[in-house]
């Protein structure tokens, strides 16, 4: 005789495990891309920049700005570089 654990969770947990086993290097590789292109911003740039949690910041005059508002700001001052 089944029970629920057998019908159902089980087949819950394991397409979790699928699930989570094809989105861990998804994230890992788009974590590479982020960090990679923040670092080639500062390189290029000479601002220091910092890569967390998938975000880039741009550390302008003293000031930390998320990559689309330093972007934003730049745009509708005409100052971008």
């Amino acid at each position: 005789m089944t029970t629920i654990f057998d019908d159902l969770i089980v087949p819950i947990g394991v397409l979790i495990l699928v699930i989570a086993a094809v989105m861990a290097p998804l994230f890992g590789f788009a974590y590479w891309v982020g960090s990679a292109e923040c670092s080639t911003y500062q390189q290029m740039t000479g601002k220091p920049t910092k890569y967390t949690m998938m975000v880039c910041y741009i550390n302008d005059s003293g000031q930390w700005y998320h990559w689309e508002e330093y972007k934003l700001r730049n745009a509708t001052a005409g100052t971008a570089k």
